[in-house]
């Protein structure tokens, strides 16, 4: 079916998420045997009592600016706002302070140790640059996200298909395909045509 969104932040739907992981990873992610590993994050995180820091993968986003550690705080912003509809809210809630050490690594203050510190989606990273506007879209930037993953959003034809292209900007392995893309269906039955 076709998402409502794929920006990163306001994905809930198992679909939804599988396009928006080709805009880019999470902090962390489960590789195929179930153990966590770093994924935007150059490491898992270093925890000292409720403070989790981390230090940040090196990563472009598609129009060539740095992924940087403010992105992230941009990231929490989003989450910690009423306005918007993320699937972070709940967590975002528990930071009660952001700290940049620099342009890669940064720091979160939880109000006390937190079990899940560093599962695949504790924390979002949108552009400082370019913010999703909850106010303006319920959904972000639901078709027109920046990618800072291995592909960006080529074209959305509505009803019909969503077509991604490799990013110009990704900084990891080349993507073994030039281009994906993804049909929409209604219903079962226009898989069966």
């Amino acid at each position: 079916r076709e998402p409502r969104t794929i920006e990163p932040s306001f994905v809930s739907r198992g679909g939804e998420r599988e396009l928006a992981m080709l805009l880019g990873k999470d902090l962390t992610f489960f590789d195929d045997e179930g153990r966590l590993q770093p994924g935007a994050a150059a490491a898992l995180p270093k925890v000292q009592g409720s403070t989790v820091t981390w230090r940040l993968r090196e990563a472009r986003w598609e129009d060539g600016r740095p992924v940087v550690s403010d992105d992230v705080k941009a990231g929490l912003a989003l989450e910690q706002s009423p306005d918007a509809a993320t699937g972070n809210y709940e967590v975002a809630q528990k930071v009660t302070a952001f700290r940049r050490i620099d342009d890669r690594r940064f720091s979160m203050q939880f109000h006390k140790p937190y079990a899940d510190f560093q599962a695949p989606d504790v924390h979002g990273i949108v552009p400082a640059h370019a913010p999703p506007d909850p106010k303006k879209n319920p959904l972000g930037h639901a078709r027109q996200p920046l990618s800072r993953g291995p592909f960006r959003l080529a074209r959305w034809n509505p009803g019909d298909r969503a077509e991604f292209t490799v990013n110009p900007h990704w900084v990891g392995p080349q993507p073994l395909l030039d281009r994906i893309v993804v049909r929409f269906f209604p219903d079962v039955t226009g898989l069966l045509q």
